[in-house]
């Protein structure tokens, strides 16, 4: 009883890491890197200090 409570515990552990880095992976291959944008970067307080 208590190697299947313990057998249990690593396959669950062991898909649940798989999961984690399954969702890492994908989330940095499908991210798509901007190379321009469209406008100036300046930071808020800058923008409601001119108006």
């Amino acid at each position: 009883m208590v190697f299947r409570r313990k057998r249990f515990f690593i396959i669950a552990t062991c898909l649940i890491a798989a999961a984690i880095v399954t969702v890492l992976c994908v989330g940095l291959l499908a991210n798509e890197k901007k190379t321009t944008y469209d406008g100036t970067l300046v930071w808020q307080s800058e923008i409601e200090q001119e108006g």
